[in-house]
C-alpha cells in the first residue's frame, strides 16, 4: 500500500510539472507575441512593419531565416528578409525562392514542409519542387504561412531552417497564426495609410496641434514670440545670391614672340617659365642669305665711296654726280637689310611671365616668318571664364564683385568683377545651357596661373530665405502652368 500511495503521488508531481512547463511554454509565447505585436504597431509605414515582422518571428518559432512576400497581380514579391537592410534586385535567385514561390502562388494554403519528409515513404505535395530547393542550398526545412483576411490573400510569411526538421507540429500553430493574423492586419492599416491624402503633412499637424494645447499661456506667449521672430528672419533678405559654376582661369593680355622673318635660332637668351622685362631680348635668329649680303652692300658702298671721292678731285662733274645717286641708293639698301638684321633678334613686347618651357631645345630648328618663339603673359591682373546656368544668367550684371576658387588654393578666396558677359550659350556634358561670364582679378604675388580651374561665383543680390526655398516651386509652376 506504501509503494501504491508513493507512485501515485509521484505520478501526480510529474503530471504538475507537466503543466507548469506546458503553462511557462505558453507565457514564452504569449510574450513573444506581445513583443511582436508592439513593434509592428509601433508604425504605419510599410517597409517597417514588415522589416519588424520578419526580424522578431524568432522569437516565436526558431528559424534561421524569415521572410515576407506580398503579393501583386499574379507574382508574389520580396518584400522584407531578415538581417538585411536593403534587397538586391537579384534576392529570389540567391536564396533559390523562384520555385517555391511559384508553387505557393498556385497553392495558396499553409505549408510546412522538411528534407526529412521528403526521405519518407510518402511524399508530400510539392516534394519536386522542394526537392530541387533542398538540394540546391543551405536550408533543411521550409514553412509558408498565408497573410490573408476577409479581402483576400496578401502574401506569405515564410520561414527557413536548417534543421532537417521543425520542432513543432503542424497542427501546433496557434502562435503563429495570432502572428499571421496580426501582421496581415499591420499589413493593411499600412495599405490603408499609404492611401491618406497628404499623410505626411496631417499626422505632424495634428502631433503639433496636441502639443500646442498642452502649452500654458506663458509657454503659448513665448512660442508665439520664438515664431514671429523666425517669420521676420524667413522673409528678411539675408541670404547672399550667388550664380556661377565651372571656372578656368587665363591670362588677361597674353601675346606670341613671332619671327618677322625666317631664319634659324641661333641662340636663345632667356629660360622657360622666366619672368622677363619689356624689351628683354628673347632669342637671336640667323640668316645666312641676310649676313651676305649685308656684307656685300658695306662692300660696293666702301668701292663706291673711294670712286665718288676720285672723280670729285680729278674734277669728273658727270662721274661724280652719278656716282652720289648709286651710293644714296646702296646707303638705303644698306638701311634696309640692317632693318631686318635688328628685327632677328626676338623681344619682350612688355613685362610678363613666358609660358613655355625647354625654350633652350629650339637652337637650330627655322621658323618661318610669323611663326611663335614663345608666348608672353602679364601675370599681373588674370581673367577668369565663368560658366553659369541659364537659370541663373539673367541676374549677372557687369561690375558685380566675384569670387573665386582654385584647386590648387582651397582656403583662399580671390576677388574681382564682372567685366563681360556672354550671350550665347553653349551645353554641357549634360545638356544644360551654360552661359559665359568673365571676371578680372588682381593677382600681385602671382599665385593665379593660366589653365587653374576651380568654381567661380558673381553676388548678383541677397534674398530671403522664404523666397530661396520656395523659388525651385515657383519656377517649375511658372515653366509649367501658364
Amino acid at each position: 500500500m506504501l509503494v501504491r500511495h508513493l507512485l501515485s503521488q509521484f505520478a501526480l508531481a510529474l503530471q504538475r510539472c507537466a503543466l507548469l512547463e506546458r503553462d511557462a511554454e505558453q507565457l514564452r509565447e504569449r510574450d513573444a507575441l506581445l513583443q511582436v505585436s508592439r513593434e509592428i504597431t509601433s508604425t504605419l509605414n510599410l517597409d517597417s512593419v514588415l522589416r519588424s515582422v520578419v526580424n522578431t518571428v524568432g522569437a516565436v518559432v526558431e528559424n534561421d531565416r524569415a521572410a515576407i512576400v506580398l503579393a501583386k497581380g499574379d507574382r508574389l514579391i520580396l518584400r522584407a528578409v531578415s538581417g538585411l537592410p536593403h534587397l538586391d534586385p537579384d534576392q529570389v535567385e540567391l536564396f533559390k525562392l523562384r520555385r517555391p514561390l511559384e508553387y505557393l502562388k498556385l497553392s495558396p494554403a499553409r505549408l510546412q514542409i522538411s528534407a526529412d519528409d521528403l526521405e519518407s515513404g510518402e511524399r508530400p505535395k510539392g516534394s519536386d519542387v522542394f526537392s530541387e530547393y533542398f538540394s540546391s542550398q543551405e536550408m533543411r526545412s521550409f514553412m509558408a504561412i498565408p497573410l490573408k483576411d476577409d479581402q483576400g490573400l496578401l502574401g506569405f510569411l515564410c520561414l527557413e531552417s536548417r534543421q532537417d526538421s521543425w520542432s513543432i507540429k503542424p497542427a501546433e500553430g496557434d502562435a503563429l497564426d495570432i502572428l499571421a493574423g496580426q501582421t496581415t492586419v499591420a499589413i493593411r492599416n499600412a495599405h490603408l495609410y499609404s492611401e491618406i491624402p497628404l499623410r505626411g503633412i496631417s499626422l505632424p499637424m495634428a502631433r503639433a496641434r496636441g502639443q500646442l494645447a498642452g502649452l500654458n499661456a506663458l509657454s503659448r506667449t513665448r512660442l508665439a514670440a520664438v515664431g514671429l521672430g523666425a517669420l521676420v528672419v524667413a522673409l528678411l533678405p539675408v541670404v547672399p545670391q550667388r550664380a556661377g559654376g565651372p571656372t578656368e582661369v587665363r591670362a588677361v593680355l597674353v601675346q606670341n614672340a613671332r619671327a618677322r622673318d625666317e631664319g634659324v635660332v641661333a641662340r636663345v637668351f632667356v629660360h622657360g617659365g622666366e619672368r622677363v622685362r619689356q624689351g628683354e631680348r628673347l632669342a637671336e635668329l640667323e640668316d645666312l642669305e641676310l649676313a651676305g649680303r649685308l656684307a656685300g652692300l658695306k662692300g660696293q658702298i666702301e668701292v663706291l665711296r673711294r670712286a665718288v671721292a676720285s672723280a670729285r678731285r680729278d674734277g669728273d662733274q658727270a662721274a661724280w654726280h652719278s656716282g652720289e645717286i648709286r651710293l644714296e641708293v646702296l646707303e638705303r639698301s644698306l638701311d634696309l637689310e640692317e632693318r631686318r638684321a635688328r628685327a632677328m633678334v626676338l623681344v619682350a613686347p612688355f613685362d610678363g611671365q613666358i609660358l613655355e618651357l625647354d625654350l633652350d631645345q629650339r637652337i637650330g630648328q627655322r621658323l618661318d616668318a610669323g611663326e611663335t618663339f614663345c608666348t608672353i603673359a602679364a601675370l599681373g591682373a588674370m581673367g577668369a571664364d565663368i560658366e553659369v546656368s541659364e537659370e541663373r544668367i539673367g541676374t549677372v550684371r557687369v561690375g558685380q564683385p566675384v569670387a573665386l576658387k582654385v584647386v590648387a588654393y582651397p582656403t583662399r578666396s580671390f576677388r574681382g568683377r564682372v567685366t563681360e558677359i556672354g550671350w550665347r550659350a553653349r551645353l554641357d556634358r549634360h545638356g544644360a545651357a551654360r552661359f559665359l561670364v568673365r571676371a578680372r582679378f588682381e593677382n600681385p604675388d602671382g599665385a593665379l596661373r593660366p589653365g587653374m580651374t576651380g568654381t567661380g561665383k558673381a553676388l548678383v543680390g541677397r534674398r530671403s530665405l522664404a523666397a530661396l526655398g520656395l523659388e525651385p516651386i515657383v519656377r517649375a509652376f511658372q515653366m509649367g502652368w501658364w
